[in-house]
C-alpha cells in the first residue's frame, strides 16, 4: 500500500486516450494531492478497494457518479 502519484494517473489517461477507453484507476493504497487534482480536472474516476474489508471507496465526484449509477440499475 502505496501513494499513487500524479504520473500513475496521467500514464493511465494517456492509455486510455490512446485505446478509446473510459480510464478508472483502483488501488489499495492513497493518492497525493497532485494525482487527485489531476484525476478531477481530466474526469478519471478514481477508487480505493480493500481487500481485507471487501469494500470499495469512491474517491472522487466522478467516482462516486459510477456508484450512484450502478445502484439505479
Amino acid at each position: 500500500e502505496g501513494s499513487v502519484g500524479v504520473t500513475e494517473v496521467r500514464e493511465l489517461v494517456g492509455v486510455a486516450h490512446v485505446d478509446g477507453r473510459t480510464p478508472i484507476f483502483f488501488t489499495s493504497g492513497s493518492y497525493t494531492k497532485e494525482a487527485r487534482g489531476f484525476a478531477d480536472s481530466a474526469g478519471v474516476s478514481i477508487f480505493r478497494y480493500s481487500v481485507e474489508q471487501g469494500s470499495l471507496q469512491p474517491e472522487n465526484r466522478a467516482a462516486q457518479q459510477i456508484v450512484i449509477d450502478r445502484q439505479k440499475q
